[in-house]
This record gives C-alpha cells, sequence and structure tokens, in this order.
C-alpha cells in the first residue's frame, strides 16, 4: 500500500494480521477496507511524515460500537 502528501509516494503496511481489498486516498487520510469488511484508516499523516504513524480500526457496525448511541426507554 502506498500514501502520498505531495507528488511521492510511500509505502506502509496494512493492519496487522488483515489483507486490504479497497484503499480510498484523500489529500490528509488514507482509508483501507480489509477483507473481513473493517474499516481502518491510517493517523497521524502529515507533511513531514507523510506515512503517518499507525492503523486504527474504526467501528462499521452497532455491535462494533458496544453501547454507544443506545437509547433506553424509561417506560
Amino acid at each position: 500500500m502506498f500514501v502520498t502528501v505531495g507528488k511521492v509516494w510511500e509505502t506502509v503496511e496494512p493492519p496487522t494480521g488483515k489483507t486490504l481489498k479497497h484503499v480510498s486516498v484523500g489529500c490528509c487520510a488514507v482509508w483501507g477496507l480489509d477483507s473481513a469488511g473493517q474499516l481502518s484508516v491510517r493517523r497521524e499523516i502529515t507533511p513531514v511524515f507523510p506515512e503517518g504513524t499507525h492503523w486504527q480500526t474504526v467501528a462499521t457496525t452497532a455491535s462494533d460500537m458496544g453501547n454507544y448511541g443506545e437509547h433506553r426507554s424509561s417506560q
């Protein structure tokens, strides 16, 4: 996989233990979707450190988010 800031591409490893099947690159972000359907984003991408420092897996389903957004009725 490659990450770019400007005109230079940098090679970075995929998230540990994952195989990326789709990659999306923008001016300041790199997103990867692995073969299991998990979404990851490359963190701390800067012009000085264009490859970033690490991947972070992003919650993609309600079960991934735990109780986030859970509403309880008082009825």
